[in-house]
């Protein structure tokens, strides 16, 4: 029996997903999307992935300096979504998954724990890093998850 917070699940369409993505956040998309057919909550998808161009947006990066690619393999997809606003402090990176944690005057700290809900929801992970003068956000998802 399939489990009721799965119900909204099936192919995500990609081109859809980027052009919802592209009206609320100006990024750049590099390389290809994915050729496979990958299932998920294509809502949540995108709020997470909202929440995650709003971040990088609030960095003051500027749109060309965000960008969205992905990798595919037989078992995973992952997004790599990069920004170049200066990446966050080594003490904020240990409490940035924690409920209610923020850095931002009106912050409710609720955004990033939302993120990695979701994509846990979807057997996946979510691991943020310091990289290239920003901060690289990924997010796995893997072929099926358990509760599909």
């Amino acid at each position: 029996m399939r489990n009721c917070r799965h119900r909204r699940w099936g192919a995500v369409n990609w081109p859809q997903l980027i052009n919802q993505l592209q009206d609320q956040y100006e990024f750049e998309l590099v390389g290809e999307l994915p050729k496979r057919i990958w299932h998920a909550d294509q809502s949540q998808l995108s709020q997470l992935l909202l929440n995650l161009l709003k971040n990088a947006h609030e960095t003051g990066c500027s749109p060309e300096q965000i960008t969205l690619s992905f990798s595919e393999s037989p078992k995973l997809l992952q997004l790599y979504l990069q920004d170049q606003g200066g990446g966050i402090a080594a003490d904020i990176m240990q409490q940035a998954l924690l409920p209610f944690y923020t850095t931002k005057a009106t912050g409710s700290g609720i955004g990033l724990t939302l993120c990695r809900d979701i994509i846990e929801a979807h057997g996946g992970d979510l691991l943020l890093q310091n990289e290239q003068g920003g901060l690289r956000v990924t997010l796995t998802l893997p072929t099926r998850h358990s509760g599909f």
